[in-house]
This record gives C-alpha cells, sequence and structure tokens, in this order.
C-alpha cells in the first residue's frame, strides 16, 4: 500500500512581496529599450514568473505601471489601420524566409516569439472577425481588385449564417400547414404543371438573418418563389 502523500503546511511556498516583484521587473527591464513585453520578460528566465506578477497585478501590463516602466508600446486596443499594418508585416514576414507569403493563425505568434513585440491572433479576429475572410478580401487587396477603406469595411461586417439544409419531416410540416398550396398565388400542389413542386422558402431570408425554423418556412410554387427574389414577404 503507498504512502499518503505528506501534507505540511511549513513547507508551502513562500509568498513573495510586491516590493519583490517589482525588484524582479526592474532587474528585466535594466538595460533594455521599452516596450517591455511579457513574452520578452518570459524568455529572460526572470526570478519571479509572470503568473505571480499577473496573479497579483490583474495583468503584466499593470505590473509594468506598478513599477514605473513605460507601458507606451503595450496596447491592449488597436486601430483598424494598425491590425491592418502589422498583417502585412507578417506577409512580408513570411515572404523573406522564401515561404509561402500567405500568414496561418500560429503565425501570429511564431512571429511575435521571434521579434518580441507583435499582435495576437485574438486581437485581430476580434475586429475583423473569420480569418478565412479576411484572407480572401485581403487578395482582393492585394491584387487591386479591392480598396483599402473597403477591405476593412468588408471584414468587419458579421458573417451571414450558414443556410441550414431542411429535413423531409420539417417540409412534410410545411406543406401539411399551409394545406399543400402555394401560400402566395394558392396554387395546389396538384394542379402544378408536370415536373413543379411546391417549394419550401424563407419568409425571412437567410441574407436577412432568417433562419430554417418552422415559422419561418412557407411553401410557394416555383414561379412565386423566384419571383421574390431575396425580399421580405409576409
Amino acid at each position: 500500500m503507498s504512502q499518503k502523500p505528506k501534507f505540511d503546511l511549513s513547507t508551502t511556498r513562500h509568498r513573495l512581496s510586491r516590493p519583490q516583484m517589482l525588484e524582479a521587473l526592474l532587474k528585466f527591464a535594466a538595460g533594455r529599450t521599452p516596450p517591455h513585453t511579457a513574452t520578452a520578460y518570459k524568455n529572460s528566465s526572470p526570478s519571479v514568473s509572470i503568473d505571480v506578477l499577473t496573479r497579483e497585478f490583474g495583468s503584466f501590463r499593470a505590473a509594468c505601471e506598478a513599477a514605473g516602466l513605460p507601458t507606451d508600446g503595450m496596447k491592449q486596443e488597436y486601430s483598424d489601420e494598425e491590425l491592418l499594418s502589422h498583417f502585412e508585416r507578417l506577409v512580408n514576414w513570411r515572404h523573406e524566409k522564401g515561404l509561402n507569403p500567405v500568414p496561418s493563425i500560429l503565425d501570429f505568434k511564431k512571429h511575435k516569439l521571434e521579434v518580441g513585440v507583435g499582435i495576437s491572433h485574438d486581437a485581430f479576429t476580434r475586429r475583423f472577425g473569420d480569418y478565412k475572410r479576411f484572407l480572401r478580401l485581403y487578395e482582393q487587396h492585394h491584387n487591386g481588385e479591392l480598396a483599402r477603406n473597403a477591405l476593412i469595411e468588408e471584414a468587419k461586417k458579421p458573417l451571414r449564417p450558414k443556410r441550414e439544409g431542411i429535413s423531409l419531416a420539417l417540409r412534410a410540416k410545411v406543406l401539411h400547414r399551409d394545406k399543400h398550396r402555394c401560400t402566395s398565388c394558392g396554387a395546389r400542389a396538384i394542379n402544378l404543371p408536370d415536373g413543379d413542386v411546391l417549394e419550401i422558402d424563407h419568409l425571412v431570408p437567410v441574407a436577412d438573418g432568417g433562419d430554417g425554423s418552422f415559422d419561418n418556412l412557407t411553401a410557394r410554387c416555383s414561379d412565386c418563389n423566384r419571383g421574390k427574389g431575396a425580399r421580405f414577404q409576409g
């Protein structure tokens, strides 16, 4: 039978004081050019871990401010242009390495680790949303097909909801509710031309945020459905 682990409070780790933590930060900053980033601090093999500083001060930036270190370069909010310019630095960074210039998500971290400063992928996608969509838009901008301000504007737009498939069971429920008639012109399914069937359509188009729920679906003949297009219909 294995021994129980020793549980002795006298052996717990000694808690560092704030002055000791700040001393470690000042020692790290000595002779270094600001901004003093969290990544650079981690890589310096510090005597006080960044986790300890974060628990005590709330963030590495706050710890630097408490130590009187300059934090002008440690930005947490970026302008659209700053984010886009950083992406272009990633493009050039990969190109200079002889790689495909299209940055991956992981390149945000790799670049920051290599040069010591950078912007996280999270900060980038919080502003510009889906990364794959941003890459497609940037390709158009890079090829002269999309102006810079249009790239930023389009990238910040919310993604349109994906069109959901309508199951056979849901289709049957909608047709039964609508009495197998087109809700626009009243045509009965049995009177439609050969080969035509009633179609299940969205009252609020998917492009405008409509979903595939029962209440947002209706039966329409093909002529009425094609004539409607992506417009709101009652």
